[in-house]
């Protein structure tokens, strides 16, 4: 895909990307793991929704955006927002400048996202961390569309037409490895077979949620989250 096309391609989703900041939520959970008045760079940070939350906390926000439509958007709220790819832009920062480093649902969409994690590395401080959200390709609805010859984007959102690279928790924990990262803490976003689902919605007590997260985590998780920092 040319730089042209990227570009075409995200400007027609500004609307896709809105958050939900609710209990359980990706969103919610990456929240809650970055502190006050941190300085955080938002890879991807969109119309700047979320970065506006953490605005909130007094953050300073730096955004990095691929789309010129979305970037105008952010710009209103973030600190600084530059538009490029980040896999090719060279980012004006001074080293060690992020207490945080967001790249939630963006190393799915890249070609080669171990070296972007390596060449964002040495703007994180010393006792900084990168967030890391990312599809499980493994989740057990995936499965089950293979299962019959499918590999259909219309089934799940995890297989969407953006997404050019695919990650098990196996395979990302790997490629965190080699680009020199370490994994601080680990958290995932479930979806429910719809019998499960029932089960969880009417008796909560059961506590399904937990006993999927510990024992049938890579079957069962949507989303992983993951808390980086330097080996």
């Amino acid at each position: 895909m040319t730089k042209d096309k990227i570009t075409e391609f995200y400007n027609k989703r500004k609307k896709v990307y809105n958050f939900i900041l609710t209990p359980g939520s990706l969103y919610q959970l990456v929240f809650d793991l970055i502190g006050q008045k941190e300085k955080v760079l938002d890879v991807g940070c969109a119309n700047g929704n979320f970065s506006q939350e953490l605005k909130k906390k007094g953050a300073a926000v730096y955004g990095i955006e691929v789309s010129p439509e979305m970037a105008k958007n952010s710009a209103k709220v973030l600190d600084e927002v530059i538009v490029g790819n980040i896999e090719t832009i060279k980012l004006p920062w001074r080293k060690a400048h992020f207490d945080t480093i967001l790249l939630m649902d963006i190393l799915e969409h890249l070609f080669s996202p171990k070296d972007v994690l390596f060449n964002l590395k040495p703007f994180l401080k010393e006792k900084g961390k990168v967030i890391v959200t990312i599809p499980n390709v493994a989740n057990w609805e995936v499965r089950k569309e293979l299962l019959f010859g499918r590999f259909d984007s219309e089934k799940t959102a995890i297989l969407e037409e953006g997404h050019i690279r695919f990650f098990t928790y196996d395979t990302a924990k790997k490629m965190f490895g080699q680009a020199g990262y370490k994994i601080k803490s680990f958290n995932l976003v479930i979806n429910y077979p719809l019998l499960l689902l029932k089960i969880h919605n009417r008796f909560g007590f059961l506590k399904i949620d937990v006993f999927l997260k510990k024992y049938c985590a890579k079957l069962f998780a949507y989303q992983f989250i993951f808390e980086l920092v330097k080996k």
